[in-house]
């Protein structure tokens, strides 16, 4: 083989490439992974939002026949549905919730459409108004000052989001819990600083870290309204099923009476829709990776043919002296699996760094399967023994006295 260590270096640099293309894919596909379930995990549960529809009247079915198969789970656009009016602020709704041993934590929140149309110089920071419940709901706690307390607070407070405390920092440097500041053209103070939220990418009524909260009791001053809240409930993680049991157990609760039906989405489904799209992208380059390593073996076969045409005569010796045909087949089985086993050492380093280097970009922190480096070894070594099989069979197959006499 040592004649032909051109060839065999391309044909374990083809063997580096494909395996270094799936590695790189499954490293990233699980270093993504873990880190979705780690923020999970931090998030003490299934952070799940409810949003109170108002039933659409009985009449033609304009979806198409979709409600009747789906049901409350599509789109409002769809189904009919409204978002309802609460008068009372959603207090019923949360006591139901709070009576369901399930349900860990509930709070509202309420979009302050009035400050969110005014220009806060702020840049993507949202406004929202927020009861005392919430820290409990997303599992966060407080770098700085305090939240809001149950009940009506002395002054018009506001509790800031990590980025857009950093913000408002960038615009008054001084700025701390206590000062005052103005926000939707009214003057308000600064009551604490959230710590920095792991959740925002599996929320969809909020990004905790770019918004600023106001107290229940400053709604009204700023111009918002109590009447439409998106209620967070946290609930155990049993899965995707949980929102919607919820929301089921929610609308029996109150009736088909009540007008009211509720719509529910949780992180974890946010989550599993999005690493969807991950493996389906992952799976695809991986593919590609599977195509440039079978174009690799096909390099191998090349090169294992041509060795058994140089070596006629060794293998004829070998016969003549009484190794027998499977004993010709394993040795060149073997030589190809070598040299797949080395470009797959060679491809599985080439690909953590790459995956390193992506990961780094990405901002996402390593993880490695202990499964991987078998996995691509075990992917070798099937590849070898293929690319190996015609050539070895092609050797075992030679005539000893015409080798010798060639």
């Amino acid at each position: 083989m040592t004649s032909n260590w051109r060839r065999i270096a391309l044909a374990v640099i083809g063997i580096a490439i494909g395996i270094g293309a799936i590695t790189s894919m499954l490293v990233i596909g699980y270093s993504a992974t873990a880190q979705a379930t780690r923020m999970l995990d931090r998030l003490g549960g299934d952070v799940v939002t409810l949003t109170a529809l108002s039933q659409a009247p009985q009449g033609p079915d304009t979806s198409g026949g979709m409600a009747a198969r789906f049901g409350s789970g599509l789109p409002d656009a769809l189904t009919g549905a409204q978002p309802a009016r609460l008068t009372d602020g959603g207090a019923a709704v949360l006591a139901l919730l709070r009576s369901m041993p399930d349900v860990k934590a509930v709070a509202r929140v309420w979009p302050l459409m009035p400050c969110r149309t005014s220009n806060t110089g702020l840049g993507d920071t949202q406004v929202f108004a927020a009861d005392a419940g919430l820290p409990q709901v997303i599992s966060t706690g407080m770098s700085d000052g305090r939240f809001f307390l149950p009940g009506s607070e002395d002054r018009p407070w506001v509790v800031a989001g990590a980025s857009a405390y950093e913000e408002l920092r960038r615009k008054r440097p001084g700025l701390r819990p206590g000062s005052s500041m103005e926000l939707c053209g009214r003057l308000v103070y600064l009551l604490g600083v959230l710590t920095p939220y792991p959740g925002d990418e599996v929320l969809t009524t909020l990004k905790v870290n770019r918004s600023i909260f106001v107290s229940e009791s400053s709604v009204a001053a700023l111009g918002g309204s109590l009447e439409q809240p998106q209620i967070l409930a946290r609930v155990p993680l049993d899965g995707v099923n949980m929102p919607q049991s919820l929301a089921r157990r929610l609308d029996a609760a109150l009736g088909a009476n009540s007008g009211l039906s509720f719509q529910a989405v949780g992180a974890v489904q946010i989550n599993d829709m999005r690493q969807q799209q991950v493996s389906l992208y992952l799976n695809f380059l991986t593919a590609l990776g599977v195509v440039a390593l079978a174009v690799g073996s096909l390099g191998i076969t090349n090169v294992m043919l041509v060795s058994v045409s140089e070596r006629r005569s060794e293998i004829g010796l070998r016969m003549a002296l009484g190794a027998a045909p499977a004993d010709i087949a394993l040795q060149f089985i073997a030589e190809s699996v070598f040299v797949c086993l080395c470009g797959a050492l060679l491809g599985v380093v080439l690909g953590m760094l790459g995956a390193i280097a992506a990961l780094l970009l990405a901002g996402i922190e390593f993880a490695l399967s202990p499964s991987m480096p078998l996995a691509c070894g075990a992917l070798a070594v099937v590849s070898g023994v293929l690319a190996g099989a015609h050539p070895a069979m092609r050797a075992a197959r030679m005539n000893p006295v015409a080798t010798l006499q060639a």
